[in-house]
């Protein structure tokens, strides 16, 4: 149970529960099903918010009789692990009810378009593909695919803010030891996002009519990297040095699900140097 008391009273009490099984096919591949009930209860900023939101230039307006949300989610996946190969291929249905979204309600208030907090039945499907190979003692490739798609069951139209496709796909060498050098890697990374359109009365899709920003997204790939080595710090315990760059090469887009890509682009090449120094016994 979640209360809310302010202005109003709110009093949410809903039961959830899940079960899963697994069936091994093999000894190195298995079927694997869940079926879970969900619930949310709605934010404060969901039930109360009224007024402007500068960082995305928009007033938002909350429904304080907003219901909390409800699903029944059905997922099934097939999962197989041998001594190098390791993967899983999952799909999913999730039917929410009661799914509160962000939506543009096409009106205005000192020239800035109104956002409101609504609530539909929804579902949701999806498909996630993870796998990692270890080629050779030296090199492993991995790789992760993401598919979801979300209809309104009142309009039969997409969901708002729902994420782009994405495809991730690395390959991590592990160099030879050398001197106090322990565990000597490099990481390339490649991450793709496919095109995305904004779904009708998507939040800033406003921006999709001006001459700056957007609210669809065109399709991207970003590549990045990380290298590391281990050493020995105190005794026989190692200690770490991180090098990760983001962005590798500085490139410019935009992310469907950036709150800033009416008027600002996605981050460029971040670059973070860590240190990792063990302590204690």
């Amino acid at each position: 149970p979640v209360t809310f008391v302010g202005r109003d009273a709110h009093d949410y009490s809903v039961f959830t529960g899940s079960l899963g099984a697994v069936y091994r096919l093999t000894d190195q591949v298995a079927i694997a099903s869940n079926l879970g009930r969900g619930f949310r209860a709605p934010s404060l900023f969901e039930l109360y918010a009224d007024g402007v939101h500068g960082g995305v230039a928009a007033i938002q307006e909350g429904d304080p009789n907003l219901e909390p949300e409800k699903s029944i989610n059905v997922d099934l996946g097939l999962r197989w692990n041998t001594p190098r190969l390791q993967g899983s291929a999952t799909v999913y249905r999730n039917a929410i009810s009661d799914y509160i979204y962000l939506q543009d309600t096409g009106r205005s208030r000192n020239g800035l378009p109104i956002f409101a907090y609504q609530q539909d039945d929804a579902l949701l499907t999806g498909l996630e593909l993870q796998a990692s190979w270890q080629l050779t003692d030296q090199l492993e490739l991995s790789g992760a695919l993401d598919l979801v798609r979300g209809t309104n069951d009142r309009t039969d139209e997409d969901l708002p803010l729902l994420p782009a496709d994405s495809l991730r796909l690395e390959a991590t060498y592990w160099f030879a030891e050398r001197g106090p050098i322990r565990e000597p890697y490099l990481t390339l990374g490649m991450r793709h996002a496919a095109a995305k359109d904004a779904a009708p009365g998507e939040p800033f899709s406003q921006f999709d009519l001006l001459p700056f920003g957007t609210a669809s997204t065109d399709a991207y790939t970003l590549a990045d990297l990380d290298l590391g080595f281990a050493f020995r710090a105190f005794g026989n315990r190692l200690a770490r040095v991180d090098l990760t760059v983001r962005n590798l090469f500085d490139t410019e887009y935009r992310d469907f699900l950036d709150t800033y890509k009416g008027y600002a682009l996605s981050p460029g090449r971040d670059i973070r140097v860590s240190l990792s120094v063990p302590f204690g016994g």
